[in-house]
């Protein structure tokens, strides 16, 4: 049994749980969600000097304009949208993680922000070697 070809909109990803800051449930969500995103890394990117940008920075948010662009425009199987927000998602946490990390726990682990007043109710780790 095949799956007919549809033209995608962003509100396919309701059912894949962007469960975040920003969620992905309703139309236009996810334009929302990446726009908000690409535009904290704008602003990271205008306040800090080069060198201090990761490396991966900025073909992480590429890749989320690209994809949210191939589900706006492209028909695809119900399928390939599955693994095309899928890969979004990742790539949405990824950098969204990235961005916190560089902006937020960077900068007091250096000694150039003074240390926070409280815990941050937060888990987990950030590396770059496994």
């Amino acid at each position: 049994m095949s799956q007919g070809r549809t033209k995608p909109k962003a509100q396919r990803a309701a059912g894949w749980g962007f469960q975040s800051q920003s969620s992905f449930t309703d139309d236009g969500d996810a334009a929302l969600s990446v726009s908000s995103l690409l535009n904290d890394v704008k602003a990271y990117e205008a306040a800090t000097p080069l060198e201090c940008h990761p490396l991966n920075l900025q073909p992480q948010a590429k890749c989320l304009e690209h994809g949210l662009v191939q589900l706006a425009s492209i028909y695809t199987t119900f399928w390939q949208t599955e693994f095309i927000v899928q890969d979004m998602q990742d790539i949405w946490l990824n950098l969204r993680a990235l961005l916190n990390y560089m902006k937020i726990y960077k900068p007091r682990m250096d000694g150039h922000t003074p240390a926070a007043s409280q815990v941050a109710d937060t888990i987990g780790v950030f590396t770059s070697s496994i």
